[in-house]
């Protein structure tokens, strides 16, 4: 992972294509995040259709369960400001923080 000191302009390690013997200096692509997904997928032998959108819902909703900002999940997440689909994943997150049956042991 890049340190702090990155250009926040440049792709970072996650976002890079890689080719078979290469990492390449270009973004992923989302068709090309969707194959490697699937791939990875395959390979893991899982019966379920995995997308890279599964993998961007999956942050922001993993991550604000984990009380990350939603602020830093939308900026890593490629959301736009005010979208509503950002927003139903962050509610996602939240849905069950502080839950009354949270440590019942129900």
């Amino acid at each position: 992972m890049l340190g702090a000191a990155a250009d926040p302009g440049l792709p970072q390690a996650a976002d890079l294509r890689v080719d078979p013997g290469r990492v390449g200096t270009a973004r992923l692509s989302p068709d090309g995040c969707r194959i490697a997904i699937t791939r990875a997928a395959e390979r893991a032998g899982l019966d379920v259709r995995l997308t890279g959108h599964s993998a961007r819902r999956g942050l922001v909703t993993t991550g604000r369960k984990k009380g990350k900002k939603p602020e830093k999940l939308r900026k890593q997440s490629g959301h736009s400001a005010n979208s509503p689909v950002l927003w139903s994943y962050v509610e996602d997150g939240e849905m069950w923080e502080d839950a009354a049956t949270e440590g019942l042991g129900l």
